[in-house]
């Protein structure tokens, strides 16, 4: 069996059925589209490859050279599968660390002429901007390989690292990536309200402002309480009673 370019692993394998149908027309007609390896690597074919080593068939392969792997086994599946945008996004994020380590190569390559550039001009140093970051680069080039915003790759990127699974729903089509954003990366209103600390915060500003809002529309204490019955100042008094000594207790306890 060849020997499967990390790469390739981008996308799913097939679906059983998916699977079924490939081998049964292999076994029928053959293999007609070669394996595509890298370096001996398989880059492009794995359930092909894995077709004829059960039917006992000896693949064709093709030597793909002077390509990205990662951008070829890209352009060769995208269009084979129907994703959405939000599917595309977490592969493209997927992607990003077979992006970084092609981006660092061509540093590295590009570093061993030394410090002189072609023509007399002077390369800039690694510690200079001129070096552009691994990530960045990367990020650019998987927005640009999927079709998708650079925002897309990130927030995907970000989903990946906070929930592995919850990119997983995203990748299989049961999450969206707006849903999953809101999931495991809530905006800072929505966090605040999950911190019992800060709803209670708010509570206590809240009642503060509704009853100075009160107060000041019936022109001060006397005249909004003195509109009230001697049962209903009762009633209102207990209740405040409690209230205060509730707040006491906590604040005690600040």
């Amino acid at each position: 069996m060849i020997r499967i370019h990390p790469a390739a692993e981008l996308f799913p394998a097939m679906t059983d059925a998916e699977y079924a149908s490939l081998r049964e027309d292999i076994r029928a007609n053959g293999l007609i589209e070669p394996l595509k390896l890298s370096k001996g690597l398989l880059l492009d074919g794995r359930n092909r490859a894995r077709a004829c080593e059960e039917l006992g068939i000896e693949p064709k392969t093709e030597e793909v050279n002077g390509v990205s792997p990662i951008a070829y086994v890209i352009a060769a599946n995208l269009h084979r599968r129907h994703l959405t945008l939000d599917q595309q996004s977490v592969l493209a994020a997927e992607a990003l660390p077979h992006f970084q380590a092609e981006a660092k190569k061509r540093q590295e390559a590009a570093g061993k002429h030394g410090s002189k550039g072609g023509r007399g001009k002077t390369n800039p140093s690694p510690k200079t901007k001129g070096r552009v970051s691994h990530a960045t680069e990367a990020t650019s080039q998987a927005a640009s390989a999927f079709g998708v915003s650079r925002a897309r790759v990130e927030t995907a990127r970000k989903i990946q690292e906070k929930s592995p699974q919850t990119a997983e729903a995203v990748k299989a089509g049961t999450l969206t990536l707006k849903e999953a954003r809101k999931k495991v990366m809530p905006s800072p209103g929505e966090a605040a309200t999950k911190d019992p600390m800060v709803r209670w915060t708010g509570a206590v500003e809240r009642l503060y402002i509704l009853v100075g809002s009160l107060l000041e529309k019936q022109g001060g204490v006397k005249p909004f309480v003195k509109q009230w019955s001697k049962g209903d100042r009762r009633h209102f008094a207990e209740a405040l009673d409690r209230l205060i000594r509730y707040l006491r207790q906590i604040r005690r306890e600040l």
